[in-house]
């Protein structure tokens, strides 16, 4: 009976914490034992879907041998029970039960919660501290360092509260009030009220038992009277149950540290490698010795583990190995080779790839080829630096600048990735009812892209600087979910789990000390029996400069505050071992686009993609399919070059059946004599597409880097091709279009940092590539006029009957830029730009896409794209 007070504590606490609709089970020790140290777990909290929280008491454990058994408690649903009904309902009796269940309904949304009158009981959480009728419960970070006697005081003071249901009047705590009770006594909870707890608070008989003093029952005090040495073993004690109750009010940690520096001409390489940076570099100083003494701070434990989780790209590995040898790498290969108690990498390597913009990718089979590619070259390089993979280590994914968009995800699935990481505000945004007010420098979400209904209410939680803010719905856009994808040709459906990094916080934590409170402010809207996911992830040092600060001062600092005050600081991988994402929680949708640190985190991805349009002699800025930049000569030329990748892969295909690119022979393709054209062209295609050469100005490195790619593309397969024709069919790059919010509102970089609305009709653009040449190119689209907003599932297949709008080709190789470049070394021709303007009326969600036939009859098709056009007046041009 003594240890089940401690129960009841604990359920209150835990009525304290969100409401859930997703299994968690917590196990802590609840019942002291003879011996120092040893806590035996009597106590589970579970939450089941659809139910509340179930808290089990091992009559086993709790209960001296021989006393009665533990009858089954119920309590009743705090949104359906009477104000007037009792907190416990009318026990029943079971003398021959195993265990008693204390089964709870859903609890009240964080930040509302109401006072449960009806038992006297007050638990309120403010600043993300509990409190228990007024009693504060203190951290576990306090506990642990308080002298028994402290902890004694501490835990009468909350177990009054919760026992004597009443809250402490002015000036102190509630007075402590004798309960007369034997030594070794165990009080019968058979009686059919509740009050019997109360009872023993009034020197009242308990099931007939002659009482004596004693003093009254707390946490640590008398109601472990079980406990022979009181001493530490109280404060462990009460700081275990501290700790699950934390378990329904959490944040866990993550660290994503993104390592990269792009291809260049080597002479610009060396040339920003300053000597005393090589130099430090080379003697592990930064980054390698400081990452490696920080996995190696003893306040991390198996039960709440040390982790980082690293992408480290291609690009960065080889140049470090090339600059630098291999001597470095050994120190790296200890980190990863910790393990969490779950058998985990301490420190997780990412696949990332080369420094590809994954969501602008031409899509279906280049973008299955450029990803397969990508990612078998990085685990093969991470093979050949870090050694084998841990048994059962996921295979998650960084996209460069967190760029991403759904159309990824076949292409991820078919490379083997289970795990991808997307910005949380992305994920926020695609929900249908979110509220885009305050955020000035992002363009409101097109209603096609709001496709997820939220469980919840929606709670907003902005933060940021700069104005690169995310504005997030929380609970729901920091836990991880499914996210589902359908072939447009066949229905098939594609699943990956979708893993938030928080976009205004990492910013936050990219250039400060990173706040304890913003934490605490996450933490309190936990709901889902998962602890919210602080992703912090940043790129580089960023502001840190060399930094030393950020990794040796404030990454530690944060991960032993969340540790020592309920939370947790682990991996990608240890989360979803522990919380794994339930089946059923499936996204439709997540908006595309990267994270705030760049480009506010527009789905347009502005930064790295600019529209054509004319600003100047206009009102606002307006579409022109005359208009070029270097960054849409950046997209048009990997749609060449993969093109012509594709047709050398399918040429050795049809020359010698069962062909497959060896790519451990791409991996070596610079130093290994026997690769092949093909083998040297992939390999210098991955190298040369990299974000930074169009996030930068137009610099001779970033123009020509690309091109001469481009130029070995087209060379390799022509050359394999020989006589042959051509065999793959056109490539498209696209659709987009603009404005992003035909009939609506449109705000951000793009639009001049102005509001602008624009009338119901959009320019819908792309990229069309084929060897062969070609026969037709068409924009295929279809309007809703039923109300709807946001696509059905037979919005998502090619099914059905569509208009057709011839595209107007563009062939852009006239205003190409060459940054310098050698006539010799130019290439011919660029893909033509396709252009057509959808005027579809009011109001009406449109599907559109791309599709294109070549000289041979081979057709190909864009994915399907959906917008919904509002009902403002036409723009003026």
């Amino acid at each position: 009976m003594r240890k089940s007070l401690a129960s009841i504590l604990a359920l209150a606490l835990a009525w304290a914490a969100p409401g859930s609709a997703l299994a968690q089970t917590v196990g802590f020790n609840a019942a002291g034992a003879a011996s120092p140290g040893a806590l035996p777990a009597a106590v589970k909290i579970s939450q089941s879907p659809g139910a509340g929280l179930d808290l089990g008491l091992n009559a086993a454990d709790i209960a001296p041998k021989g006393s009665p058994s533990l009858p089954a408690l119920t309590l009743p649903s705090a949104r359906s029970a009477s104000p007037a009904a009792p907190l416990v309902s009318p026990l029943i009796e079971a003398p021959h039960a195993e265990a008693a269940a204390i089964t709870h309904a859903p609890a009240l949304p964080a930040g509302k919660l109401e006072p449960l009158a009806a038992a006297g009981l007050e638990v309120s959480r403010q600043d993300g501290k509990l409190a228990v009728n007024g009693v504060d419960i203190p951290a576990g970070e306090r506990v642990s360092k308080m002298e028994a006697g402290e902890a004694r005081t501490a835990g009468e003071s909350v177990m009054d509260a919760v026992l004597g249901a009443e809250k402490p009047q002015a000036g102190g705590s509630i007075p402590a009030v004798e309960a007369d009770m034997p030594e070794g006594a165990t009080p019968s909870f058979l009686s059919p009220s509740f009050h019997n707890i109360g009872r023993l608070r009034r020197n009242a008989p308990i099931a007939g038992k002659p009482l004596s003093p004693r003093p009254a029952a707390s946490l640590l005090g008398t109601a472990f009277a079980a406990v022979q040495s009181i001493g530490r073993q109280v404060a462990a004690l009460y700081s275990r149950v501290a700790e699950a109750v934390a378990q329904f009010g959490s944040a866990y940690g993550v660290r994503i540290l993104h390592l990269h520096y792009p291809y260049r001409s080597w002479d610009h390489i060396v040339g920003d490698m300053a000597s005393d940076d090589k130099i430090k570099a080379a003697n592990g100083e930064h980054p390698v010795g400081a990452l490696r003494e920080i996995l190696n701070r003893t306040g991390w434990t198996a039960e709440n583990p040390a982790g980082l989780s690293i992408s480290f790209t291609p690009a960065l590995m080889e140049i470090a190995r090339k600059l630098w040898g291999t001597g470095w790498i050994a120190r790296w290969r200890e980190a990863i080779n910790w393990r969490t108690k779950s058998g985990a990498p301490r420190m997780e390597m990412l696949l990332t790839g080369f420094h590809f913009l994954y969501g602008l990718l031409p899509w279906g089979a280049s973008a299955d080829a450029l990803i397969r590619w990508n990612v078998k070259y990085h685990e093969l390089l991470n093979k050949e630096f870090w050694g084998e993979p841990a048994p059962g280590q996921l295979k998650i994914f960084r996209p460069p600048e967190v760029g991403f968009s759904p159309e990824m995800v076949p292409s991820l699935v078919k490379a083997g990735v289970q795990v991808v990481i997307v910005d949380s505000h992305h994920i926020s945004r695609a929900i249908k009812g979110y509220d885009a007010s305050g955020m000035p420098n992002l363009p409101p979400p097109n209603k096609a892209d709001q496709r997820n209904a939220s469980p919840q209410q929606m709670d907003y939680y902005t933060s940021g600087k700069d104005g690169r803010n995310t504005k997030d719905v929380l609970p729901y856009s920091l836990l991880p979910h499914w996210l589902r994808y359908t072939d447009p040709a066949d229905g098939k459906e594609y699943r990956i789990i979708v893993f938030p990094m928080t976009g205004g916080p990492s910013y936050v934590a990219g250039y400060q000390d990173f706040p304890n409170e913003i934490v605490q402010d996450i933490a309190k809207y936990a709901a889902q029996g998962r602890p919210l996911v602080l992703g912090l992830d940043t790129d580089g040092d960023n502001a840190w400069g060399g930094g030393y600060s950020s990794y040796m001062e404030a990454m530690p600092r944060l991960a032993h505050w969340m540790d020592s005050n309920g939370h947790h600081f682990g991996t990608i991988q240890e989360y979803l071992t522990r919380y794994p994402v339930p089946q059923d929680d499936v996204l439709d949708w997540v908006e595309p686009g990267a994270w705030p640190n760049a480009d506010w985190g527009t789905p347009q991805l502005s930064r790295w993609l600019w529209p054509p349009m004319k600003t100047v002699g206009v009102p606002k800025p307006a579409f022109d399919p005359s208009a070029w930049n270097f960054k849409l000569q950046f997209h048009a030329l990997l749609t060449m070059a993969v093109h012509w990748l594709l047709q050398g892969e399918a040429a050795l295909k049809a020359k010698t059946p069962g062909w497959e690119l060896d790519m451990a022979k791409v991996l070596k393709a610079d130093t290994d004599p026997s690769a092949g054209p093909l083998e040297k062209a992939i390999q210098t295609v991955l190298r040369a597409f990299d974000s930074g050469h169009v996030y930068y100005s137009p610099e001779q490195d970033f123009v020509q880097i690309p091109l001469l790619a481009a130029k070995a593309a087209f060379e390799a397969a022509k050359a394999i091709l020989g006589e042959q024709a051509p065999k793959a069919p056109p490539t498209i790059w696209g659709p987009t279009r603009f404005p992003w919010n035909p009939g609506g509102e449109n705000r951000g970089e793009v639009y001049g940092w102005r509001s602008h609305t624009y009338g119901p009709e959009f320019d819908a653009y792309g990229f069309v590539y084929s060897a062969a040449g070609l026969k037709r190119v068409e924009l295929k689209w279809r309007a809703s006029t039923d109300g709807r907003t946001s696509p059905l599932d037979e919005n998502l297949r090619y099914d059905g009957s569509w208009d057709s709008a011839k595209m107007e080709l563009k062939d852009p190789i006239a205003q190409a830029e060459w940054g310098n470049l050698p006539q010799s070394d130019r290439i011919k021709e660029l893909p033509p730009m396709a252009h057509a303007r959808v005027s579809p009326g009011s109001d009406v969600l449109v599907d559109y896409y791309i599709e294109a036939e070549d000289a041979a009859g081979r057709i190909a098709k864009s994915p399907i794209m959906h917008v919904y056009v509002g009902s403002a007046a036409p723009a003026s041009r």
